[in-house]
């Protein structure tokens, strides 16, 4: 392999691992898509064995030109975008009798999370801005919530901040049972 040939594979290399952000990879993923959309898995196969190249392609092409235009300018081109001109886009999710609304703002700056059970309403907010906290609606007051680990004798445990005040400490075995709840929540909700 020529000077030439290795520089730019370490110089791909560098942008494309190197870098602290990527973006969406959306043209890949909608190559992606297209196989998975194939039902069967023989013919999945072959079309995949014969376009795998133009996967290659998509991804090379996301990697360097479509995720630095939509780091620079904050929106993907590739994608058709899930806001509406307002900058708005809500996700509604629906389990039994449990409802769950997300509503970005502001292109996704700020996410509303709304659920509702057996009448009872509670809401929460997310800001992009304000990584770790997390508002909830108390009397149509939006009061802030914070997380911190703390070191314990023989382990850990979350203290769970609201306004400022340590409101609720969970141990480190409460975490892990969350943790998997989360897990098969999110498995849903995809």
């Amino acid at each position: 392999m020529k000077f030439y040939q290795k520089a730019m594979a370490a110089l791909l290399a560098v942008l494309m691992l190197g870098g602290a952000c990527h973006g969406s990879f959306s043209l890949t993923g909608k190559y992606d898509g297209f196989i998975r959309s194939i039902g069967n898995k023989w013919v999945r196969w072959i079309v995949f064995l014969i376009s795998f190249w133009v996967g290659g392609l998509f991804l090379l092409a996301d990697a360097i030109l479509f995720n630095s235009i939509e780091f620079w300018m904050g929106r993907n081109v590739i994608g058709k975008s899930d806001f509406d001109p307002n900058g708005e886009h809500r996700r509604v999710v629906q389990k039994g009798d449990e409802t769950a609304i997300f509503i970005y703002r502001d292109f996704g700056r700020t996410l509303e999370i709304q659920i509702e059970k057996n009448g009872v309403k509670k809401q929460a907010l997310l800001h992009r801005d304000q990584i770790g906290v997390l508002y909830n609606k108390e009397n149509s007051a939006w009061v802030p919530y914070t997380v911190r680990e703390e070191s314990v004798a023989g382990g850990s445990e979350l203290q769970i901040i609201r306004a400022g005040k340590v409101d609720h400490i969970l141990p480190e075995t409460e975490v892990a049972r969350l943790e998997e709840t989360n897990r098969k929540i999110l498995a849903a909700i995809r």
